[in-house]
């Protein structure tokens, strides 16, 4: 009899960020509810999501904006930068160039 046994090596976690630029305006969304800080929107990539379908969901989720994603414009290696806050686990971040669909409202 043969057991399949899943994997107990750690992996990374995904981050996805979507920069929607029109007009020469960049869309910035509130961190969370009760946090001063704006961002670019994004967060987790769900699992059997791929980098570019969890962008649109995140813009969507903290946006209302539904997007098109217009081209991979980086990736971001944690492991890679020391400076930064320390957290418990690895993670790889994809940020892309996305569009506001044709259904969108333009953001005020």
């Amino acid at each position: 009899m043969t057991l399949l046994v899943p994997a107990t090596r750690a992996t990374p976690k995904v981050d996805v960020r979507g920069a929607v630029i029109e007009g020469g305006r960049i869309l910035l969304v509130r961190e969370n509810a009760d946090s001063r800080r704006w961002a670019i929107p994004g967060g987790w990539a769900d699992v059997n999501q791929s980098p570019s379908e969890s962008v649109i969901r995140e813009v969507r989720e903290e946006s209302g904006l539904e997007v098109i994603v217009r081209k991979l414009a980086a990736v971001y290696d944690r492991a890679r930068h020391r400076g930064i806050r320390r957290i418990p686990f690895m993670y790889i971040g994809y940020s892309f160039y996305a569009k506001l669909s044709r259904g969108s409202q333009n953001p005020v």
